[in-house]
């Protein structure tokens, strides 16, 4: 596993042990703790702000718990603090790691190259390759808008499918773009459809690109339609991922789906 990807999953542990440590904060006293060393012992003060004005209470021997659970308090805002650090550390990481994929950047700007690297993208199993590397039936609608390249020399629709392409390729996930599918007496053409690695079972994976466009995603709700009406069901071997201009597709909800339906 990449240290991108466990990166993610530690992101999501910390957020969690984040919340339950604010959840335990919380119930804390209010104030801060101060101990002053007073000859071989020490002295302990409960500090409050409010509004500006700063007091400080003197904590008896006799209340000594109460400078228990401050001093817990402490520690816990002091873990909370460490959590945040953190944190800040593998958002910085994760939302730089596109900027450091020189690799990536390699192909798709040289793609000359990815010719004279076939052997790179194949799969493991030669009954997986075999079925991907057959020939099908495929869509010719629209073919001026297959514009992009991908690492393996596909040329796809936009960017957000070439981003599902080398997740499915760095996953060893055979493949066929735009396969068509004749769904009763309709023909569509999913963007993937796709053959589980273990299962050897078929799913198809649609990406919807321009979800506030209300023409476009009244055309798509017809097109799940007729899945479901197929027996192929959004959530179980149906893959859906949407986008909007302003919120576009992300490579870690792509991981995260891959992850989803294909890692057993």
């Amino acid at each position: 596993m990449e240290f991108y990807d466990f990166a993610q999953k530690y992101q999501k542990q910390l957020l969690s042990e984040q919340a339950e440590w604010e959840k335990k904060y919380n119930k804390y006293p209010e104030g801060t703790l101060s101990c002053y060393k007073n000859g071989n012992s020490y002295k302990w003060f409960q500090e409050t702000w409010e509004d500006g004005h700063h007091e400080r209470v003197y904590i008896p021997r006799s209340k000594k718990k109460l400078a228990e659970i401050l001093a817990e308090k402490s520690y816990c805002r002091q873990h909370l603090i460490d959590l945040e650090h953190e944190m800040k550390l593998l958002d910085h990481y994760i939302n730089r790691h596109q900027d450091a994929r020189n690799v990536k950047q390699l192909l798709q700007k040289h793609t000359g190259i990815c010719t004279l690297l076939p052997q790179m993208f194949e799969l493991q199993d030669q009954k997986l390759q075999e079925w991907q590397d057959a020939s099908y039936e495929k869509s010719t609608n629209y073919q001026d808008n297959l514009t992009i390249r991908c690492v393996n020399g596909l040329v796809v629709r936009s960017k957000s499918e070439q981003m599902i392409v080398s997740a499915l390729l760095k996953h060893k996930i055979p493949f066929r773009y735009e396969c068509i599918l004749h769904l009763g007496g309709i023909t569509v053409a999913p963007d993937f459809t796709i053959l589980h690695p273990i299962t050897r079972e078929i799913y198809y994976w649609e990406h919807f690109g321009m979800t506030d466009d209300s023409k476009y995603l009244r055309e798509q709700f017809d097109k799940l339609d007729y899945y479901q009406q197929n027996g192929i069901f959004l959530g179980e071997k149906l893959i859906a991922t949407f986008e909007t201009r302003n919120q576009p597709l992300d490579e870690r909800y792509v991981e995260l789906m891959i992850q989803n339906y294909f890692e057993m």
